[in-house]
């Protein structure tokens, strides 16, 4: 396994955490409690999971389409 690490400075480690926080719902009073960091560590996780997501299916769709019209091509015989 890899590991990505991601350094925010220390100045404006707040910052990013609290645009994070707002971009993507946080609330503090909800359950289970998690802090602001575990919140954002979390979002950040689920983007880069939903990036793949989104680009392996549209390859997916991609072959799909293509094994498609050349199935037709092949075996529709239409006079």
């Amino acid at each position: 396994m890899a590991d990505i690490t991601i350094s925010i400075p220390t100045p404006v480690v707040n910052r990013v955490l609290d645009a994070i926080a707002a971009e993507y719902g946080y609330n503090e009073n909800q359950l289970p409690a998690e802090t602001k960091g575990q919140f954002a560590k979390r979002m950040v996780v689920e983007w880069a999971k939903n990036v793949v997501r989104k680009q392996e299916g549209r390859t997916a769709q991609s072959v799909a389409y293509l094994a498609a019209i050349a199935d037709v091509d092949t075996n529709v015989d239409i006079t």
